[in-house]
C-alpha cells in the first residue's frame, strides 16, 4: 500500500485502499444531494401514495430528498475532527508509540 508522509504521520492513500476511496465515493454522493427547485410545484405535486393497514400514507418528493439532504449534517462531525486539539499533529505524535 502507497502511504503518504504527513510530519511523520503515515496516512494510506485513497487510491490504493479499497475502503477509503468507497467512503470518499459516498461521501461525494451524499454532499451532492440538492432539492431542485420548482420540483413540488402546487399545480402538479409529485406525491408517492404507501395503503398501510386501511390507511392512506401521502409523501411528496421534496419531503423524501429533503430527508435524504440531512444526511449532509454529518460533515458538522467532520469539521470538529479537523479543528480538534485532540487530532492535531502534537496528539499523534504522543500516541504513535502506544498504538493508539
Amino acid at each position: 500500500m502507497r502511504k503518504i508522509e504527513n510530519y511523520g504521520v503515515y496516512y494510506p492513500s485513497i487510491w490504493k485502499d479499497k475502503t477509503t476511496r468507497s467512503m470518499l465515493i459516498l461521501e461525494l454522493f451524499i454532499c451532492s444531494i440538492i432539492m431542485p427547485p420548482f420540483l413540488d410545484s402546487p399545480k402538479k405535486p409529485l406525491k408517492i401514495i404507501l395503503n398501510l393497514n386501511g390507511v392512506e400514507v401521502k409523501y411528496s418528493i421534496d419531503m423524501i430528498i429533503s430527508t435524504f439532504c440531512m444526511l449532509k449534517s454529518y460533515t458538522i462531525l467532520r469539521v470538529y475532527e479537523h479543528v480538534s486539539k485532540w487530532t492535531n499533529y502534537d496528539a499523534k505524535k504522543t500516541t504513535l508509540p502506544f498504538g493508539l
